[in-house]
């Protein structure tokens, strides 16, 4: 049997097995998902004093909020991206409404553009570079031959 496709059949079948999806007991984490944010900037919330009371952030940021899906680390799928207030120092955020975020940043949530990882997630990029490689090595195989 050739490598490349032994290769190919033990992949597949590492990520057919449900236990390592599972993450259990210091197994690999093949699979995960969950939500994340992407820092865009700084917050002064000094201005909006009342705001400032209410949420009590102790590292306060404007950040682009995103779930996604990844398959050995890598993102596959993103979705349900927003930009966010957050608090850099922990894990919360608060969707803000245009008029608030207008009023922190002076711009619009149409006027904020999305992350690169989250239009095209690495996990395509990454696929796409392996294919244009095994396209490469393909077409100078097929060169070579007489």
């Amino acid at each position: 049997m050739p490598p490349r496709l032994l290769a190919s059949l033990g992949l597949l079948g590492a990520l057919s097995l449900p236990s390592l999806g599972l993450a259990r007991g210091g197994c690999v984490l093949v699979f995960g998902y969950g939500e994340t944010v992407s820092h865009i900037a700084d917050a002064d919330l000094s201005g909006d004093p009342e705001l400032e009371a209410e949420l009590s952030l102790a590292e306060p940021g404007i950040g682009f909020r995103y779930e996604y899906f990844s398959i050995l680390f890598l993102d596959f799928w993103t979705g349900n991206g927003a930009v966010v207030l957050y608090d850099q120092a922990d894990d919360s955020y608060y969707p803000l409404s245009p008029e608030q975020l207008r009023a922190l940043t002076g711009r619009g949530p149409d006027e904020f553009s999305a992350p690169l990882l989250y239009t095209t997630p690495l996990g395509w990029i990454v696929l796409g570079a392996l294919g244009v490689v095994l396209a490469l090595r393909t077409w100078l195989d097929f060169r070579q031959v007489p």
